[in-house]
């Protein structure tokens, strides 16, 4: 049972995250549009739902285990920036955010 919590926490981490991701993607594009208030809303809703799948992953796993793994957060940023902004990775981008990945999966094993 512990680690069928520990897979529902990575889970909803992995949802915390690419939830947050969309909120800054959203907040994003409300900066540059005439008419803002769509893009705020959609921002503030999944930053929320972000906080909201956070706080229920954190009633099984440990803290200091859950927040490094939000980083996962940067990993969708980007990818998001790239896909929906048109943003360009640098080579050193590429090289942190797999270092962050590599770090996340360290993590995650550690977790079991």
């Amino acid at each position: 049972m512990i680690k069928l919590n520990i897979i529902f926490s990575l889970f909803l981490i992995i949802l915390n995250t690419f939830s947050s991701s969309l909120g800054a993607l959203a907040f994003k594009k409300s900066a540059n549009t005439k008419s803002p208030w769509k893009y705020i809303i959609y921002g503030c809703c999944a930053y929320f739902f972000s906080s909201i799948t956070l706080i229920i992953a954190l009633k099984y796993i440990h803290l200091g285990i859950a927040i490094p793994l939000t980083a996962i957060t940067y990993l969708w940023t980007q990818f998001f920036a790239c896909k929906y902004l048109g943003e360009t990775i640098t080579k050193k981008q590429k090289i942190g955010l797999t270092l962050i990945a590599i770090g996340i999966i360290f993590l995650a094993l550690a977790s079991f």
